[in-house]
């Protein structure tokens, strides 16, 4: 499945365009960083029936292909702190879930660490048939969320 590039920059997700072409990749990039940062930055995840959903979840129709963004919401509302980082982890791994669940891979693996004060790592392995793909993505903290 070849999709746009969406590259990981301080401030979000940009795109790239070369010579007057937008990058293509083969899309698991793309659909990992939407899976973890993509959605209503409000939804915490906790109410399939939620109005904070993202729009674009209301065409999904398996519930498992919706995203949530657990992992951004926690982002916005949590310190980044050592203390934090077991549940940044969880949440991620239940935002990137829906890979092993529809078939996309046969493992999906992610560890979360603090590579500086106020930065979070995020390291994503996905298992494609024979192949595997990793992928790390950086956050610095934020400007919170109102609840």
């Amino acid at each position: 499945m070849t999709d746009v590039l969406l590259r990981n920059e301080p401030d979000g997700g940009n795109i790239e365009i070369v010579n007057g072409q937008v990058t293509l990749s083969n899309g698991l990039e793309t659909a990992t960083y939407l899976s973890l940062f993509g959605g209503n930055e409000r939804d915490d995840g906790t109410d399939a029936t939620e109005s904070l959903e993202w729009w674009g979840n209301k065409a999904e129709v398996t519930e498992a292909r919706k995203l949530r963004s657990r992992t951004q919401h926690l982002l916005l509302t949590l310190p980044l702190v050592p203390a934090n980082l077991l549940r940044f982890e969880d949440a991620a791994g239940a935002d990137l879930a829906w890979f092993g669940a529809t078939g996309v891979a046969r493992f999906v693996g992610v560890a979360v660490t603090m590579p500086g004060v106020n930065r979070v790592r995020f390291a994503v392995r996905l298992e494609v048939n024979d192949e595997v793909f990793d992928f790390v993505f950086t956050r610095a903290a934020a400007a919170r969320v109102n609840a």
